[in-house]
């Protein structure tokens, strides 16, 4: 098992680095199978889309979806990822709130607490910090 960084899956779709593109796909590829995305990665993926790149809510979800769906990788937590995709395609807050929440509850937690507006909107996995 070989792990991934960040920057190797975001190359695999980088139109300005054609040559670092190609060598990302030749890399998964001859790999596939054998790459593990572990939770910060997946995370800091998702983030960078949505924050770096700008891609709409909707492109970042396909992104995470393809990743969680594909042979080639084994990604850390499905479980809660997909749950955490579902919240997202549904909800408000950023797909990294959500993903951080569905770990704290598979590992008992009752709510994670929050200041972001957006995730407290979702009450069965968010607490407001109280003033």
């Amino acid at each position: 098992m070989i792990g991934v960084d960040t920057n190797v899956l975001l190359r695999l779709s980088d139109e300005q680095s054609p040559e670092q593109r190609q060598r990302a796909r030749r890399f998964v590829e001859a790999n596939s199978g054998r790459l593990f995305i572990n939770e910060v990665v997946l995370v800091e993926y998702a983030w960078t889309l949505a924050r770096t790149f700008r891609k709409p809510r909707g492109e970042v979800a396909e992104r995470v979806e393809i990743l969680l769906e594909s042979s080639e990788f084994v990604v850390s937590r499905t479980a809660e990822a997909e749950r955490a995709l579902e919240r997202y395609r549904k909800g408000r807050a950023d797909f990294p709130d959500y993903f951080l929440a569905e770990i704290n509850q598979s590992e008992g937690c009752s709510a994670t607490a929050s200041f972001d507006g957006d995730a407290i909107k979702s009450e069965d996995l968010f607490i407001a910090i109280p003033a």
